[in-house]
């Protein structure tokens, strides 16, 4: 949650919405487990998925 000067107040209420170039960078950087601390909700949208794990087969992401 964001408090009236745009700190993080309460990591863990955080939404995020993940583009396919967010997934692959935190795969490549292997920080999921950070990402679990930060974020409570981690929004995908089907054609993100569709890009990164579909697709993806043997590139990063894609056991997602």
């Amino acid at each position: 949650m964001l408090n009236r000067t745009n700190k993080v107040t309460d990591a863990n209420k955080l939404i995020a919405v993940a583009d396919a170039s967010f997934l692959i960078g935190i795969s490549l950087c292997e920080q999921w487990d950070t990402l679990k601390v930060l974020v409570e909700t981690l929004i995908i949208a089907d054609k993100v998925w569709e890009e990164v794990v579909k697709r993806g087969e043997g590139r990063p992401g894609e056991t997602l």
